[in-house]
């Protein structure tokens, strides 16, 4: 009676170091790695057939992926990029033993983040097509007109930017002061980038005008 607690402790001290735990059965991981490769080759093929519908005449991946494209396209537009990306991220973390997702708040952030910014691209190019079909798709659209409506342009602007500061602090390690960070040096860049533009051009016409 009195070995029982000894034997108690060497099996807590086992399992605090890692020893005595079974590893998953081999049914199991090669279930897994067979449906993230399946998954893979989905968001390949899904990746080309999105790639020649946007530079191309969308046939490279024949009439399938001419279809599937084409779909996909039209309900995220250029934003379909951005959300095969993250469908490849996620089967690359299924590949490698991970859970797909870190919990429910990173596949809310994602689509949250997919859709805002498929509402600020059409707010920005409403106009713009491919093969007949809007930049921001048909999430882009509806989005876009429904909150035009209810808060005008500028509130449409300012919650899509919400929006998407919320994905990517659901869905990165990053925090909204990093992210504010970030965002503030990326807009920084680009008004000096935009302001030597336009001095350049400022400056050519100028010799333009004297010659």
């Amino acid at each position: 009676m009195k070995r029982r607690p000894r034997l108690t402790a060497q099996k807590n001290v086992r399992n605090r170091f890692g020893q005595g735990r079974r590893a998953p059965p081999r049914s199991h991981r090669s279930g897994h790695e067979t449906l993230g490769i399946a998954l893979l080759a989905l968001g390949l093929f899904l990746l080309l057939s999105l790639a020649s519908r946007q530079f191309g005449g969308g046939g490279l991946m024949g009439p399938l992926g001419r279809v599937l494209g084409g779909a996909v396209y039209g309900l995220l537009g250029g934003v379909s990029f951005v959300f095969c990306g993250l469908f490849l991220r996620s089967v690359l973390r299924l590949l490698l033993g991970k859970p797909p997702l870190r919990g429910w708040g990173e596949g809310l952030g994602m689509v949250l983040g997919v859709s805002a910014l498929a509402v600020l691209v059409h707010v920005v190019a409403p106009s713009v097509r491919v093969h007949e079909q809007f930049l921001g798709g048909v999430v882009g659209r509806w989005g876009a007109e429904v909150l035009r409506a209810a808060v005008s342009t500028a509130g449409t602007v300012l919650l899509a930017l919400v929006g998407v500061l919320v994905a990517l602090v659901a869905t990165t390690p990053l925090s909204l002061a990093e992210v504010g960070l970030a965002l503030a040096r990326m807009t920084h860049v680009a008004v000096r980038g935009l302001f030597t533009a336009a001095t350049w051009i400022a400056r050519g016409a100028r010799v333009a005008g004297l010659e």
